[in-house]
């Protein structure tokens, strides 16, 4: 659990280290959140978002030591590539965008974003 605060948009995750899947409901907050962490991971925050796009430009799947928090969209287009790397980083929360099954996701657990004007919080039950 860890939280961004003294930014334009403040993150909470409420999450331990593990892996996540974010539900197929749109408008929820995932793209924005995506963002977010590409944007403050730029600007030094241990946080890591990778897309689809950034696999189509070639851009390489990186996650640093001193990272909490990676966000991966569109996995399922990614053809689930990355699942035997998480295991690489037992400390890290991996939250996953998969619009459809993806097998190497079966344990994962689901989180839930509550997108507010002002603020992000991610949590699970």
């Amino acid at each position: 659990m860890f939280s961004i605060d003294d930014v334009r948009i403040p993150i909470r995750i409420m999450l331990e280290p593990g892996i996540y899947t974010c539900g197929n409901i749109s408008a929820n907050g995932k793209t924005k959140l995506l963002n977010l962490c590409k944007e403050y991971g730029i600007a030094g925050f241990p946080v890591y978002g990778y897309t689809y796009n950034d696999f189509l430009n070639h851009v390489p799947f990186s996650v640093q030591e001193d990272i909490w928090l990676v966000f991966i969209d569109r996995y399922d287009l990614l053809k689930e590539q990355f699942a035997p790397q998480f295991d690489h980083w037992p400390d890290v929360i991996f939250m996953v965008d998969c619009k459809t099954d993806c097998a190497a996701l079966e344990d994962s657990q689901e989180c839930y974003i509550n997108m507010e004007s002002d603020r992000i919080t991610v949590w699970n039950v």
